[in-house]
């Protein structure tokens, strides 16, 4: 796959933020873009080859991105992948799309995974899921708390944005992979890992780490809560709450969980307690991610 700026002049722009950055300068943004609020997960205005305005998901959890087959037609197919989905895998077509704009900015040949009506439902408003192989051209600030995400040039660092190093503990010991971001939390006084994930929901603990906190399948603390899926359509949903949730200096309290979602293959897989953190929590804080030095920060 191959990736560049539609503009000739933008790797030379891209190049002189990132020399005023380090001589002193605030880094500015290759795109400024308001969060949508439609759904739970981060979701954006982009132009997807010939269709503008889609609302798509910003998906730091897929390394791939995942694009309905009404938005797919004309681009190039580069292949198929046998690709790990939420409850086992799946064969789909990988293609190819000429451009994405988010904002003020672009990306070229961008690959996609294409999905149809029996993935997406018929009325999906949101047909369109963004992944790491477009946000690691970039690092990637998702600013919960002024409700924006900005996009800068690859490789800036993460103090430049912020305009001085943020206080202990902000920057977290992650591991930065290829469609996840992996970091060790404290659930209460369990030693939990978790992934951040932009394109999920509301927490989600898997069996190991219920069973740890004491939850049964009857549990009183358990709740049913109804809301509108990206469908449209009315989902209900088996919620509770964690007391306390410690990421780096983030802590944390009274943190929503879904408790149904517990028994999905990926969340499943872990067999030592394991928390699979939603952007509901990056959307009451901030989370920066530099792709290019594997560095991430998450600040209160």
């Amino acid at each position: 796959m191959r990736a560049g700026a539609t503009n000739r002049l933008a790797p030379i722009a891209a190049a002189l933020v990132l020399w005023t950055a380090r001589a002193g300068a605030a880094p500015q943004p290759l795109a400024d873009v308001p969060i949508l609020n439609e759904i739970v997960a981060i979701s954006v205005v982009a132009d997807i080859g010939s269709h503008p305005g889609v609302h798509c998901i910003l998906d730091t959890g897929s390394s791939i991105g995942v694009l309905h087959s009404d938005l797919t037609v004309g681009a190039g197919h580069v292949g198929v992948m046998n690709t790990q989905v939420a409850n086992g895998r799946v064969a789909m077509p990988i293609v190819q799309i000429r451009q994405i704009t988010v904002g003020s900015t672009s990306l070229s040949f961008v690959n996609f995974l294409q999905r149809d009506h029996s993935w997406f439902d018929a009325s999906q408003r949101l047909p369109c899921v963004i992944g790491a192989n477009f946000l690691n051209h970039f690092t990637v600030d998702f600013d919960g708390k002024a409700g924006r995400v900005r996009l800068y040039p690859q490789g800036t660092h993460i103090d430049d944005i912020l305009g001085a190093p943020p206080p202990h503990g902000t920057h977290l010991d992650a591991r930065v992979g290829e469609g996840n971001i992996r970091v060790n939390t404290m659930v209460g006084a369990i030693h939990t890992l978790s992934e951040i994930d932009t394109g999920w929901g509301h927490a989600t603990p898997n069996r190991a780490l219920l069973d740890a906190l004491g939850f049964t399948p009857d549990d009183a603390r358990i709740q049913l809560e109804t809301r509108t899926g990206p469908s449209g359509k009315q989902i209900t949903l088996r919620v509770s709450e964690i007391d306390q949730v410690r990421v780096g200096a983030l802590l944390a309290n009274k943190l929503k969980i879904e408790v149904g979602e517990a028994d999905m293959s990926h969340i499943a897989a872990h067999r030592d307690p394991y928390l699979h953190v939603g952007s509901d929590l990056v959307r009451q804080h901030r989370l920066l991610i530099d792709y290019a030095h594997a560095d991430v920060a998450l600040i209160p």
